[in-house]
Order: C-alpha cells, then sequence, then structure tokens
C-alpha cells in the first residue's frame, strides 16, 4: 500500500512538472524581446546605459518592464528601445588596425546605416584603431567570406568568374547597388572558404599587428602576408619601409615626435600583392602623451642661434633618413655608459635655453663621465665622425632599417666614416666639445628619421 501511495506522488510529481515546464515555454516565448538585447557589464547603470545608445532611462524602464527601483545585475538581458530593424545581442568589440565601418558591415553582414545609427558614427575618424563599436550578433551563423582586391581595369564580372562565384551574390554580400558601384583597390568579401585576417586588408594578409604609439616612442607594425609582398607606409609626415623579418612576416619601425601633440593621426599602409595588385588603406591610430620634465639650460647664445642650428640640422638629415635594406644590429642594444642608470638628463625633457620659452626638447639622454670610453650600442656601420658646432666631436653610425645611434660632445674620435663597427667596441672618450655646459656623453636613436627614447632600444628588442 505504502508503494501505491509512493508510486502516486512520483507520478503527479512529473505530470506537474510537466504542466510547469508547458507554462515556462509559454511564458518565454512571450517574452521576445521587441529590439537588440544589451547583456549588462560590471560598473554599467541604467543612466549609463542610456546615455550609451542614446536613449532616455523612462524609456529603458517602460521597455523592460521595470520600475524605478529596480536593480540591475552583471549579466541581466536588456532590451533597448528605439533601435528599430537592429535585432541580435549587442555586443562591444575592439576595432583592430585594418577594419573599417565598410568591413566590418560587409564582415558581419549588418548594414552600414544600423551600424551608424547604433553607434551614433558622426565622421569614419571616430574609428580608430583601439576605439569601441557596439555590433548587433545574431544567432544566425555569418556566411563564410574569404576576401580580394579589386584590380585596376577589373570588372567586378571578372573578378565573381575568377572566383567561381556568381556576381550578384557578390555585389549582395558587400552591399553593393550595381555591378559598377565599386572602385579598383576595394577590398570585396567573396563566398566561400574564410581566410583570416583583417577585412579592409586582401586575402594573402592574414594579420596585422600595431603597436601602442607614445610622444617619443618607437612604433612598429608588423603584417603577415605572401612572400613577395611589399609594403609601405606613412604616419605624421613620414614615409618608411617596411623589411622582412623572415619568411610571410613583414615589418616597419617608425619614430614619434617627442613634441608630437596627443591624438589621432592617420596611419596609412600601401602594399603591392604577388599578382602585382596594389592596395591602400588608411586608419587613424592613437598618440598618447608622456609626462616628460621641463629643465632650464644657459649656454653661450651663439649655439642656440637658428642659423646655426638649422644648418647643422639640414646637414644631418639626409643622413639619418636613409634606409639600408641590411639589419646589421641583433636583440637589444647595449648602453654606451657602463652605468645605463646614471643619467644626467633624460630623453624628452621640455627645455628652456637661456630664458626662452619650452619650445625646445631634449632628444637623447646625458651620462656623467663615469668612466671616460664611450662604446658602440649595437653593430653598425659609421656614416659620419667629425667635429661639428652644436653636437661637438661626433659620430653617427648605421645600424640598418632607418636606426641610427648618434653620440655627441667627446673629446675624442676613434673611429671614421666607413667603418664597421662591433656591439661594445670603444668608439671614442666622453668630452665637453659644442653646446655643452660639461663634460658628459650624449646618446641619441634615431628611428625613421626622427629622434626617440634610447632607453627603450634598451628594454624592447625591434625585430
Amino acid at each position: 500500500m505504502k508503494s501505491k501511495s509512493v508510486f502516486r506522488f512520483l507520478v503527479s510529481f512529473f505530470l506537474w512538472g510537466m504542466v510547469l515546464s508547458a507554462v515556462g515555454g509559454a511564458y518565454a516565448q512571450e517574452e521576445t524581446p521587441s529590439g537588440p538585447v544589451y547583456i549588462v557589464q560590471a560598473g554599467d547603470t541604467l543612466t549609463t546605459i542610456a546615455v550609451q545608445f542614446g536613449v532616455t532611462v523612462d524609456d529603458l524602464l517602460a521597455a523592460n518592464n521595470m520600475g524605478p527601483g529596480d536593480l540591475l545585475y552583471v549579466g541581466d538581458a536588456i532590451t533597448i528601445p528605439g533601435l528599430e530593424g537592429v535585432t541580435g545581442i549587442l555586443e562591444t568589440h575592439t576595432i583592430p588596425f585594418g577594419e573599417t565601418l565598410r568591413s566590418l558591415s560587409r564582415r558581419y553582414q549588418i548594414p552600414t546605416s544600423q551600424l551608424v545609427k547604433l553607434n551614433r558614427v558622426v565622421t569614419p575618424w571616430e574609428l580608430y584603431a583601439g576605439s569601441s563599436l557596439i555590433l548587433p550578433v545574431s544567432q544566425t551563423e555569418v556566411p563564410q567570406l574569404s576576401r580580394a582586391v579589386l584590380a585596376p581595369g577589373q570588372t567586378l564580372l571578372e573578378l565573381a568568374v575568377r572566383e567561381n562565384t556568381n556576381p550578384w551574390s557578390l555585389a549582395q554580400v558587400n552591399q553593393l547597388t550595381s555591378l559598377s558601384d565599386t572602385m579598383p583597390g576595394d577590398v570585396l568579401f567573396i563566398p566561400g572558404q574564410t581566410f583570416a585576417g583583417p577585412g579592409a586588408f586582401p586575402a594573402p594578409i592574414t594579420e596585422v599587428q600595431v603597436s601602442a604609439f607614445y610622444q617619443g616612442e618607437t612604433g612598429a607594425i608588423h603584417i603577415f602576408a605572401e612572400e613577395g609582398s611589399a609594403f609601405e607606409g606613412t604616419l605624421i609626415n613620414h614615409t618608411f619601409s617596411f623589411y622582412a623579418v623572415e619568411s610571410g612576416h613583414f615589418a616597419g619601425l617608425q619614430g614619434i615626435h617627442a613634441l608630437a601633440q596627443p591624438g589621432l593621426y592617420p596611419l596609412l599602409i600601401k602594399g603591392t600583392l604577388p599578382n602585382g595588385s596594389t592596395f591602400t588603406h588608411s586608419q587613424p591610430v592613437l598618440v598618447q602623451g608622456l609626462g616628460y620634465l621641463f629643465e632650464t639650460i644657459t649656454v653661450p647664445p651663439a649655439l642656440i642661434d637658428p642659423v646655426t642650428t638649422n644648418k647643422e640640422e639640414d646637414f644631418l638629415r639626409p643622413f639619418v633618413n636613409q634606409f639600408t635594406p641590411e639589419k646589421y644590429w641583433q636583440g637589444l642594444f647595449l648602453s654606451p655608459s657602463p652605468c645605463p642608470t646614471c643619467i644626467n638628463s633624460g630623453f624628452g625633457n621640455r627645455r628652456s635655453y637661456n630664458g626662452s620659452a619650452f619650445t625646445y626638447f631634449h632628444g637623447g639622454v646625458d651620462f656623467p663621465p663615469v668612466a671616460l670610453e664611450i662604446t658602440a650600442s649595437a653593430d653598425g656601420v659609421v656614416v659620419f665622425a667629425d667635429l661639428l658646432e652644436v653636437r661637438g666631436n661626433f659620430t653617427l653610425i648605421d645600424h640598418g632599417h632607418g636606426i641610427f645611434s648618434a653620440y655627441m660632445h667627446q673629446s675624442e674620435l676613434y673611429v671614421k666614416a666607413g667603418d664597421t663597427i662591433k656591439a661594445g667596441q670603444v668608439i671614442g672618450l666622453i668630452g665637453n666639445t659644442g653646446r655643452s655646459t660639461g663634460a658628459h656623453l650624449h646618446w641619441e636613436i634615431w628611428v625613421g628619421g626622427v629622434q626617440v627614447n634610447p632607453l627603450t632600444w634598451l628594454e624592447t628588442p625591434y625585430p
């Protein structure tokens, strides 16, 4: 008798569970969101979410059947009103270098107009590398897409034939209004096998890595592409070359001027692929400021005369703007002083000479005479070694790929132009020649024609 009672209880429990499940399922169907859904993140409030999406708090409350006293929890899914035509889960993505509004629209098959509305984009300048973009991601699988660049004189129909695809499907995937609605150099998405890589670059390029950019530091760009490709870059009015690190890996280094104003600057990449087709991509990158110190220096007035200083800078500029295809250095640079932390004046310090405004900066690092001998920072070739009015006895060493080291105010020079130098080799003695207020070594590193913080090269290996 007892076993029968237990059996009836279990059957009733099972049936009641099925009823609840059906009711719950019906309730879930009734809760289908009327717009895109945002997943609450740590630190979010109704106010911050409303500001982010350009709606009012009252609209958020109404769309989600919430009251003023209701709380938000991390992971909550809330509907964002006022975004007609936008569906899916709203996810925040960091924009890498090599993506544009158009490429993201094509990659995720989301109309550009939706992305503009959702992110309140006013100008493409806002989509700089490292910025955030909200994308509505649906549960529908994104079609597999590869990429190809439209060559000069090539039509969309010809490209479709080459890629073995339907030209109208090609137009649809790329949101083109007609088969003629494109230009040479445009990177198009092709239905078919997926190839990894940035959407604004053609398929032979599988990856682009861009370093952070800071005042007075070395910027590094890495491109992974088919062997036989060639690239060139331009940043803040300086054009730099890329070189092969190894098969399929290309790198470009460019110095950022210490006085460059923090903000956005276009980074332009031009490329030629092994098949001869070319492309261009320009995207803003953020140059961040660093807190440099201020110094007041007194020197003979003749040594800060613009006629003197400009003449000397004009003379040296052709040297430091050279790009030697051969790389001489290996790994980290060495300090030219036996005490790399014994520094009288650091790189980038803003300077006032003889009471002037702080319009000057210190283009290198000053070491005191803890030892008289000066050693070369890396392997290279001497391109200049002689006496100059401002820099005194001056040695300039080419390390290849647009990288130079400079040694100033020496009392004696031990090398001459054309000499091949090894890292750690003694090249001269510390002195007080030129524009100097006492015996010291002024040491510089130039990258792409720009002075950069040399201490970074003691800690960071560049390819």
